[in-house]
């Protein structure tokens, strides 16, 4: 079994076979993650949809439940966001997105990140380095660790990723002299930076990335960058929206 065919955000197949991860589409405000089961019934909205009805339905099919239609899609990094258990606040898709882009990950990247809190951005760095590269994840509450390596089990994702507890602004990161980016969403990331620096690759380079939920954390971030690189930059995400006559 390739790693394309295993049971994965990746799979390729037509039909949606039993043990996929399946995205049931609602509203647009309303997504539903299930592994689709015989025998087992997902409540929702629009009453109930029994598992059996999804298996063997083409990705994208339009099925009815017992009080209104919803629609099986295929399993993405954004629609996960959508749709996870929230163990903590999340990086919702535009955030993620840009974070991708400055850690300038792509297939073979290795990457390190901190906390990995519900996973949301985890998984769209593992989709962007699979599946040569690999994550390093970490965090410093092992319940999170674990829900989010059963996670990546459940969506093929394993073979890529490695969770583990452990507090990067005391300890350290997993590994080092061995990353090409390094992502930290941490209370105390200015902390965490000659760590940071000890991960990414000597040879290669990397870039750090850090989000900052408030400016007190960017300006202590801004502080201790100054004495290391001349060579950084804030960035703030806006959402806008635009009138159209």
């Amino acid at each position: 079994m390739t790693f394309y065919d295993a049971p994965s955000f990746f799979k390729n197949s037509e039909l949606i076979e039993e043990g996929d991860t399946v995205i049931i589409y609602v509203t647009f405000d309303s997504t539903h993650a299930i592994i689709a089961r015989r025998g087992l019934t997902l409540c929702m909205k629009y009453g109930a949809l029994r598992h059996e009805f999804v298996i063997g339905k083409p990705w994208g099919s339009r099925i009815s439940a017992t009080a209104g239609y919803v629609y099986a899609l295929r399993p993405t990094a954004e629609l996960w966001t959508r749709s996870l258990p929230r163990r903590t606040q999340i990086l919702y898709t535009p955030d993620c997105s840009l974070i991708l882009q400055l850690l300038d990950a792509r297939p073979g990247s290795v990457i390190c990140e901190s906390g990995t809190g519900s996973g949301s951005l985890s998984h769209a760095i593992a989709m962007a380095v699979a599946p040569t590269g690999h994550l390093y994840t970490h965090d410093i509450e092992e319940s999170r660790t674990k829900n989010v390596e059963q996670e990546f089990r459940e969506h093929g994702l394993a073979d890529v990723t490695t969770a583990v507890v452990q507090n990067v602004c005391t300890d350290g990161f997993f590994v080092t002299n061995a990353c090409d980016g390094v992502f930290l969403d941490v209370p105390a990331p200015w902390e965490a930076i000659p760590h940071a620096a000890g991960a990414i690759s000597r040879t290669r380079g990397g870039r750090l990335v850090s989000f900052s939920p408030c400016i007190e954390q960017v300006h202590d971030d801004a502080y201790t960058l100054s004495f290391r690189s001349p060579l950084w930059k804030c960035v703030d995400v806006i959402s806008q929206f635009v009138l159209i006559p």
